[in-house]
């Protein structure tokens, strides 16, 4: 499957750059214009620098050259017929269209931290990714509180698509601390059921 599209992610918040949730949504309803997402048998987004400009998604089948030019972050998609789809994002220069606000306060009201965990409860009207998110957020800031700077996703590893809607509370577990207390993987589960990790690494 080759694409090469714009996509309109929201910025959030106050932030001057798009937050890597947002831009996962964004890849995912893309991804549902060409292929059923329950094809979608694990997915992995790293991202190499922040996108402060609205992106370009290209793909590409697997085994044929990347296309020329930088990339601010490689996704790799894997489906249940054995194919896989290989792509990465690049900023266009356009500006931000458009701003959300979100439910990063909901979702802090609703988590509760014990040691290197934080449960939340789901939050009505919020997207799984975006509680996802906030709730490892919420965990680092409780756990490995920054004295400058933030938190952010440097990487999503997951075992299946993602729907906008949860099916239970979202548990989060530090199984990794790296680089000087700088990046760390966190294993999620939705309900009973693990969907992956996602790393953050902290920006100064």
């Amino acid at each position: 499957m080759k694409l090469e599209t714009r996509l309109e992610v929201p910025q959030r918040g106050s932030r001057d750059y798009l937050q890597g949730g947002d831009i996962l949504r964004s890849i995912f309803e893309e991804f549902s214009k060409h292929r059923d997402t329950a094809d979608i048998a694990d997915c992995r987004l790293r991202f190499s620098s922040l996108s402060h400009t609205l992106p370009t998604l290209l793909t590409w089948p697997e085994g044929e050259p990347a296309p020329a030019g930088a990339l601010s972050a490689r996704l790799s998609i894997g489906l249940r017929d054995g194919e896989r789809i290989i792509g990465g994002l690049r900023d266009t220069g356009a500006p931000l269209l458009s701003r959300i606000e979100g439910f990063e306060r909901d979702v802090n009201a609703v988590t509760a931290v014990d040691g290197q965990t934080a449960l939340s409860a789901p939050v009505e009207g919020a997207d799984l990714i975006e509680q996802i998110v906030f709730t490892i957020k919420f965990l680092h800031n409780t756990v490995l509180p920054l004295k400058a700077g933030r938190w952010a996703v440097v990487e999503f590893n997951l075992l299946r698509y993602l729907p906008r809607e949860g099916w239970g509370s979202v548990a989060a577990d530090i199984e990794s601390i790296s680089g000087n207390n700088r990046i760390t993987e966190t294993r999620v589960r939705v309900g009973k059921e693990t969907i992956g990790s996602v790393r953050f690494t902290a920006l100064v």
